[in-house]
């Protein structure tokens, strides 16, 4: 599993010694998209914890959720995001779990929380540039950007994340379901990758 990468790499010495680990205030973040109760991502954070634990880690280790419900709420999830980091100021680390959390800290400017110490995964590299404002979901046409440029500008120590392959997505959706509209189709199956692809028809 990644997670077990993730813990082995908390050990090197670029991001901790071990007269930190023996500042018990201090903790790892996790913030999840979602309910961290679902299996994929409680099995993941259960064993970093517990391989964590085992090779001598002394932090703490925090969950917290942004509770993602559907795009039309994307405005507010900045918002979100920074009111959980401000929650946690001993934070020697934030691992981000899926996409939207990936773009909600990856459009955060301030300088305070570029310089934190961040881990990625369980997403794709796709995601969509964050609306400031309330969108009308009728007539939204998201901006795909690759998450992985952004991240030059934070103090990024790992990434971990899925490849697709869009123009195959949309070739399979149309084969199995010819009849339905594919930017809906899409917005199921990919919620945070949705490029600027000519053709894709306005629910």
């Amino acid at each position: 599993m990644f997670i077990v990468f993730i813990a082995l790499l908390f050990f090197s010495p670029r991001l901790c010694n071990a007269a930190d680990t023996e500042e018990s205030a201090e903790e790892i973040l996790f913030i999840t998209s979602y309910n961290s109760d679902t299996k994929y991502t409680y099995d993941n954070i259960s064993t970093f914890i517990q391989t964590y634990t085992q090779l001598g880690g002394k932090y703490s280790t925090i969950v917290e959720n942004m509770n993602v419900t559907d795009l039309s709420q994307a405005h507010k999830w900045k918002e979100t995001l920074t009111e959980i980091l401000d929650k946690h100021p001993g934070a020697k680390l934030v691992i981000f779990l899926g996409g939207e959390a990936w773009s909600s800290f990856l459009h955060l400017e301030d300088e305070k929380y570029k310089r934190l110490p961040v881990f990625f995964a369980m997403a794709s590299r796709n995601g969509i540039r964050i609306p400031d404002e309330p969108i009308d979901m009728q007539q939204y046409e998201p901006q795909s950007i690759d998450l992985t440029e952004r991240m030059k500008e934070y103090n990024v120590k790992y990434c971990s994340s899925y490849g697709y392959d869009i123009n195959k997505d949309i070739e399979m959706m149309k084969y199995f379901y010819p009849k339905w509209n594919i930017w809906h189709l899409f917005r199921i199956i990919h919620t945070t990758v949705l490029p600027n692809r000519p053709g894709l028809k306005r629910i």
